[in-house]
């Protein structure tokens, strides 16, 4: 009897102590952000490839499902990849012009594009190393349309989203961003859509340069260079694939 009243006392205590087992494991711990600002990342990838690489391995290759599909059709392939593969060569070009520029002046910072390092889909394209350290984040936007550049810096779900990365875009579209604001300026008070456009500007969390003082490319530029790009790739992709 007096077992059963012990154990009848102290179960709450002894189901408590199940759930905490490892078996049954009940506080989950949060896995860290990865290139999180301030976290070490050591021999990354970027800095080990020429500029070929560097593009090869951000754009991503031809896969074989694509290379089947528009075998007899390079430009329809140059169509679907046209915007994905500018956007992914902005984001290498920048890194490897801002690199040569760091080795010029004899300053030890570099850029990284995440793709590059393993993860594409990272909210930031492209990051600012120093000494082993990630200092800074930056995503890019390759586009020629101001509004969507508007819409990075004013919408809640970009705010959240991008928190933490400085948006860089194309020096034309920094500049019709800027002619943009100072005719609302002109026009009286800011509405808050535009306050926060002009806080972002003043912030410098939406800037046409990585390496300070150095435009990154513009559009006409990332767009050549991307069909450039796809049309090597697909031509690499021919002689592996064959057909």
């Amino acid at each position: 009897m007096k077992t059963f009243l012990l154990i009848r006392h102290c179960w709450p205590l002894w189901i408590l102590l199940l759930g905490c087992s490892k078996e049954n494991p009940t506080v989950s711990v949060a896995k860290p952000e990865v290139f999180a600002i301030g976290s070490v990342l050591e021999n990354p990838r970027t800095l080990q490839y020429n500029y070929q690489a560097l593009v090869d391995a951000t754009v991503g290759r031809v896969s074989r499902k694509a290379y089947e599909k528009y075998k007899h059709n390079l430009e329809g392939y140059i169509d679907a990849r046209r915007s994905d593969a500018r956007g992914k060569v902005f984001e290498a070009t920048a890194a490897y012009e801002a690199n040569q520029l760091y080795k010029k002046i004899g300053d030890g910072d570099r850029v990284l594009t995440t793709a590059a390092e393993g993860a594409p889909s990272h909210p930031a394209d492209n990051l600012l190393w120093r000494a082993g350290m990630i200092i800074g984040r930056y995503q890019l936007k390759s586009t020629r349309n101001s509004k969507s550049i508007v819409k990075f810096l004013t919408a809640p779900e970009y705010i959240t989203r991008y928190a933490n990365e400085i948006i860089v875009t194309h020096p034309n579209t920094y500049l019709e961003v800027l002619r943009k604001l100072q005719q609302q300026i002109a026009r009286g008070a800011l509405t808050p859509r535009w306050k926060l456009v002009e806080e972002a500007i003043k912030q410098k969390r939406l800037s046409n340069y990585i390496f300070p003082g150095h435009e990154v490319p513009s559009f006409h530029e990332a767009q050549k260079k991307a069909e450039q790009v796809i049309r090597r790739q697909f031509e690499s992709a021919r002689r592996e694939y064959g057909g």
